[in-house]
């Protein structure tokens, strides 16, 4: 089912998007990369929370995994499963091909600083490589920090790229004890198992049908403007230049021509359709007769957008790594090889973009190309 609606809310661009909190007490924006922690306005009102599941048992348990190892490592959370009954946070996996992240967290409310509810989506078209921390990750998301990219981070729970099993650090309950005003002793873990838009609603994999119903409610709610989106978060891959090259079908130069569409899947997932100009093909796996025009799909859109994962800007240069899949509608199309990290800003001919877990800024496109294909590309 397709709905149009006209949508006033227009958020900043941020992948952890910038909210005033939602408790009694004001909490203004604290921490940074160098602290290993950082919040930034936005979380659930106490250490408190339930969760009904809208999926299959496979997510299910694969969040329950993810719940045991927050827990066991922040003393002093309850995360409890209930009925559908009696929560509207929900536990839900959606297919998403086109969309480069491997789950995602969405806060909903009447206001801006006020959440009432919150999901979180696993993109069941992807692999990860450690679903127990990457469900550890979303509910550290709930709980009110917000990505790390530096790799001084890359150990640290919050740390926002999947790149396996990882555990909470002591500057993550650090940010938590700011937030909700309490140092939480934990245990010490050291193994670990295991005008827009289009809305369109998504099948929803649980044989439960109140659950299905209770998650058609609330997502008509969002639909009919009785409640929107306040808050987004996502974890892509972590993704070198190597490997994006390695797996990419297309590596390409070339220049946004136009946007060609912006729309929504399963109301909070994001995305915009660009018409690309391409210059040059440094690879083409798939032996396309150099069409100089390609339509490219990117995460965000005007509505939703990720400050690690900005949109392309018409009349920009860039150079990209890309994959060629089917989409939820059985159609072809090309996609950025990580998200963020297939994905990079060029002025005259020179890198303008650096990717946290690359030093890539400053690089000529010719180092660049060469350095990303070990030597093939000369």
């Amino acid at each position: 089912m397709l709905k149009k609606i006209v949508l006033t809310l227009i958020v900043s661009a941020s992948i952890f998007l910038n909210f005033t909190n939602v408790s009694a007490h004001n909490l203004g924006s604290k921490g940074s990369e160098s602290a290993g922690y950082l919040y930034v306005g936005s979380h659930w009102p106490s250490r408190s929370t339930n969760y009904s599941e809208a999926t299959s048992d496979t997510w299910e348990n694969r969040f329950k995994s993810g719940v045991s190892k927050f827990k066991n490592e922040n003393i002093g959370y309850s995360i409890t499963e209930v009925s559908s009954a009696n929560s509207s946070n929900f536990i839900e996996s959606y297919s998403a091909p086109s969309a480069t992240w491997v789950a995602q967290r969405t806060f909903y409310g009447i206001s801006n600083d006020h959440p009432t509810r919150w999901r979180i989506q696993y993109n069941s078209a992807k692999s990860a490589n450690s679903w127990t921390t990457v469900g550890a990750h979303e509910i550290g998301h709930i709980y009110g920090l917000a990505d790390l990219y530096e790799d001084r981070n890359s150990s640290k729970l919050m740390y926002g790229y999947d790149n396996g099993v990882r555990y909470t650090q002591s500057s993550d309950k650090t940010g938590f004890s700011y937030i909700y005003g309490v140092l939480i002793a934990s245990n010490v873990m050291t193994s670990s198992t295991g005008e827009l838009s289009q809305y369109s609603l998504g099948n929803i994999d649980n044989n439960d049908e109140a659950a299905r119903e209770k998650v058609k409610e609330l997502n008509e709610k969002v639909i009919n403007g009785e409640e929107k989106i306040i808050d987004v978060s996502a974890m892509f891959p972590e993704v070198s230049k190597e490997e994006a090259f390695e797996e990419a079908d297309l590596v390409i130069k070339g220049s946004v021509k136009s946007i060609k569409s912006e729309y929504m899947e399963n109301i909070d997932i994001p995305f915009t359709d660009f018409i690309f100009e391409v210059d040059d093909y440094w690879k083409n796996v798939l032996d396309l007769n150099d069409p100089e025009n390609l339509i490219i799909t990117q995460d965000g859109n005007s509505v939703i957008s990720f400050n690690k994962h900005p949109l392309m800007k018409v009349g920009e240069e860039y150079f990209l790594f890309l994959k060629r899949i089917i989409d939820s509608n059985n159609q072809g199309k090309f996609i950025l090889i990580g998200g963020p990290n297939g994905n990079f800003a060029l002025e005259k001919g020179i890198i303008q973009e650096e990717i946290d877990i690359q030093s890539v800024n400053g690089e000529s496109e010719y180092e660049f190309i060469r350095n990303a294909s070990n030597g093939e590309i000369k």
